[in-house]
């Protein structure tokens, strides 16, 4: 932000939902092959970077609801169980790591869906 509170250009670019969905996708569909130990550490970094992002916006999306809202209410207790995800390590071992990776993609996931509820899309814009 600028000193005024203004947003700068990189701060006020979309949130790409389509890609974060592709990669929660990837790891929770029934069917996912799983992930090389390569790769889920890229995908673990992934997340945390998508949640990051995500935190915010929904947030920011947040501010212009009444306090008792639901839609609301439930965004942020989505924030705060994403946070905590975020404040975990892993549990040791393999098994471990994707159990993690499991959890912060289902954290993006709920943002996700969050940040959609806050913000409908058009219906042609709407991410799959």
């Amino acid at each position: 932000m600028t000193p005024r509170g203004e947003k700068t250009a990189a701060e006020s670019l979309p949130v790409d939902v389509a890609t974060m969905r592709a990669l929660v996708d990837r790891l929770l569909e029934e069917d996912a092959e799983p992930p090389t130990r390569e790769e889920l550490r890229t995908f673990t970094l992934q997340l945390r970077g998508h949640l990051m992002l995500l935190i915010p916006e929904v947030e920011d999306s947040t501010r212009t609801r009444a306090a008792d809202d639901g839609v609301r209410v439930g965004a942020l207790a989505g924030v705060g169980e994403a946070r905590r995800r975020l404040d975990q390590l892993p549990s040791w071992g393999l098994l471990g790591e994707i159990k993690h990776a499991l959890m912060l993609a289902r954290s993006v996931r709920a943002l996700c869906e969050h940040l959609e509820g806050l913000r409908p899309f058009p219906t042609a814009e709407r991410p799959s």
